[in-house]
């Protein structure tokens, strides 16, 4: 069963890398999250790093 499918959701880079780390975006750039039943363009506003 494809993962997309369970529910969750794939984000990728401008050339369909997959994002992740929060360190793979910069502000202003453009990334695509990919979801069941279609994908959301989205442009990084700002990145928060987790203190884990």
């Amino acid at each position: 069963m494809n993962i997309i499918s369970k529910g969750y959701s794939l984000t990728t880079d401008e050339k369909g890398k997959l994002i992740k780390d929060v360190g793979q975006v910069k502000k202003g750039q453009k990334i695509k999250t990919s979801l069941a039943n279609g994908s959301i363009f989205s442009e990084v506003k700002n990145t928060v790093k987790s203190e884990k």
